[in-house]
């Protein structure tokens, strides 16, 4: 029926150098190119979507080849592990995508070949299934057509907000200038890393000089400095900037630490000066909020991440 669609593994049956030559099993001819073994072979037309002005071209008659029946996919060629998905236009017209890694489409297909079940395929075949438009009464466990294009695009756009979401989290936190998940200073360009790690030596000077014992935790906490005296703990939020200091950029979690945690500290060294090549940062005039109680007015929301 059109509409019906095909996702199948492709593998090296015909070696290297011959990747094009797909030999699908015996049901995938049977159930979905609904080849009639017993009349003579049709001929496909096959559009390759993903490089339509290649594959325009004279239509591919099946072949019966080495005890299989072969067809020529011009996509097909190339590296595995591949995957190729097909959707049928019409009588012997089908258009085909082929994904390898890093393709997203890849991930989710791989997937779906390991979840979905197949009574049709043989013990040692490639993972193939197929989701026709309308359910087949002979084989239920077939998914419907549309629910690989939802699994595509769900996967697709959870991809497209965890990259773009991060990529706006990193921005401001190098901005605010807050270690990036994992990567600490190093992500930060010379310039903001000197700026900082000027800010974090005088932080430290001041809360050494007040009798804490000081540790920086800014690689692995959503703060910069854990200070310690007696029985007392402090949280540092520590900011540097080569402005006057008349405001500051927070991260979510230092807003949300700041919140929470009962006694929490800010530091801001501004008037930074920087100079050369490589940056160094000297100077600065430091500001202290002891304690720092989050004032809900004095926030303003610069970007949002929006779930739909």
């Amino acid at each position: 029926m059109d509409g019906d669609e095909l996702v199948m593994e492709l593998t090296w049956e015909q070696g290297p150098g011959r990747e094009s030559q797909v030999q699908p099993p015996l049901g995938i001819w049977r159930q979905y190119f609904e080849l009639d073994e017993t009349g003579s072979l049709p001929v496909l037309r096959l559009i390759n979507v993903r490089v339509p002005e290649e594959e325009l071209e004279a239509p591919r008659p099946v072949v019966f080849h080495n005890h299989n029946y072969t067809i020529e996919v011009r996509g097909a060629r190339g590296s595995r592990p591949a995957i190729a998905r097909f959707t049928k236009l019409g009588p012997e017209r089908y258009e085909y995508a082929v994904y390898r890694p890093p393709d997203l489409e890849f991930e989710t297909y791989d997937k779906l070949l390991d979840e979905m079940p197949n009574d049709l395929r043989g013990a040692n075949e490639r993972r193939w299934f197929i989701a026709p438009q309308e359910a087949r009464a002979d084989q239920p466990w077939w998914p419907a057509g549309d629910s690989i294009e939802r699994a595509v695009r769900g996967a697709r756009g959870e991809a497209a907000e965890a990259t773009e979401v991060l990529a706006a989290r990193e921005v401001l936190a190098e901005l605010a200038g807050a270690a990036s998940e994992g990567q600490g200073y190093d992500s930060f360009t010379p310039r903001r890393r000197a700026v900082e790690l000027r800010a974090m030596a005088e932080a430290t000077k001041y809360f050494n000089a007040q009798d804490w014992t000081v540790r920086d935790v800014s690689s692995s906490r959503s703060y910069d400095l854990e200070c310690i005296r007696d029985d007392e703990i402090l949280h540092v939020e520590v900011k540097g900037t080569t402005s006057e200091g008349g405001s500051i950029l927070l991260t979510a979690n230092e807003v949300a630490h700041a919140r929470n945690f009962r006694h929490t500290a800010l530091f801001v060294l501004h008037d930074i000066r920087v100079e050369g090549n490589p940056p160094r940062a000297t100077g600065g005039e430091a500001r202290i909020l002891d304690p720092w109680t989050i004032d809900e007015d004095q926030l303003e929301a610069l970007a949002y991440a929006y779930q739909l």
